[in-house]
């Protein structure tokens, strides 16, 4: 009894560190799954190095949200959607101040109020977006225009169940166990056959139909910044096929005469890229000092 006890323990203490974190739990299904964790990204002093336009700088002053240090986490799904061209959804985890809360209700050019939650909608880039908190911490944003586009949202929300991860990110760890994965301050997972801009690009998706899932993998660490990325494919011919692709463009890159600053700095980032076939996936590897991050950046 004590050892099928300690079993069941440790099985539940498992699915619980391996489980993604909550914004993603919360997303609706989409060809892209992305995850930004702030706290890590603070922790490496990677926010640092990403300048502010004095536009989103008079937004700062305006609404006192500083995304620097008021940010926890921000999960994003995204997914074709031929009349609008891609359907996004965040879910932002922070800090959001009551003058926050009224600088939205201000920006507001429409108000819905239905089963007793307040939906905005906000002029955004490109078109509208509806925003609605599911508690102090939690923000749903979408670029649907309506209060219909977050109920895939809301479902998981009130449901008396943990919320489930999206298909693409219900393997979100890498690792059979979840400890030897080191945090990542971005995460990413893409299915690129499915996106019309792909496929109307001939050389683009000669490159990446092969493809059934791209992750992306950024961790800040004090010097430098690790970057994995991982191609899975169909058989391990399309992992050596695509492998030798990514090889031949970035031999064509080295080979280049450097002329110009900028060619300059990407070929002292890409000397440092390894590029490997484990069966039937891709891996590209590469540490990036933060220097030469500075300098692909810099005049």
């Amino acid at each position: 009894m004590v050892l099928a006890l300690f079993l069941i323990g440790f099985m539940i203490w498992l699915g619980w560190r391996m489980r993604p974190p909550r914004p993603v739990r919360l997303l609706p299904a989409g060809q892209a799954i992305g995850f930004l964790n702030f706290r890590l990204l603070r922790r490496g002093h990677w926010l640092d190095q990403v300048p502010s336009s004095p536009n989103y700088a008079r937004f700062e002053q305006k609404s006192g949200f500083y995304y620097r240090r008021d940010l926890t986490a921000v999960a994003l799904s995204l997914r074709p959607d031929p009349p609008h061209d891609i359907r996004a959804t965040a879910i932002l985890e922070g800090h959001f101040s009551r003058r926050f809360h009224g600088y939205l209700r201000h920006a507001a050019t429409r108000t819905w109020k239905l089963s007793g939650r307040r939906y905005l909608r906000l002029a955004g880039l490109a078109r509208p977006v509806v925003v609605t908190w599911l508690n102090p911490g939690l923000l749903a944003v979408s670029n649907g225009p309506t209060p219909a586009s977050l109920a895939p949202v809301l479902r998981k929300w009130h449901n008396w169940l943990p919320a489930r991860a999206p298909g693409l990110a219900r393997n979100w760890n890498s690792g059979w166990l979840s400890w030897l994965t080191p945090p990542a301050g971005l995460l990413l997972a893409i299915r690129p056959p499915a996106w019309p801009q792909i496929r109307n690009r001939p050389a683009l998706a000669g490159n990446l139909l092969s493809i059934s899932r791209l992750e992306l993998n950024v961790r800040p660490l004090p010097s430098y910044l690790q970057l994995r990325m991982r191609a899975q494919t169909g058989s391990s011919s399309s992992a050596r096929m695509l492998a030798q692709n990514w090889r031949h463009w970035r031999g064509s890159l080295l080979a280049r005469p450097a002329r110009q600053p900028a060619l300059a700095r990407l070929q002292a980032v890409l000397s440092g890229v390894l590029i490997r076939t484990p069966g039937r996936s891709v891996t590209l590897q590469a540490r990036i000092p933060y220097s030469d991050l500075q300098s692909l950046s810099g005049p």
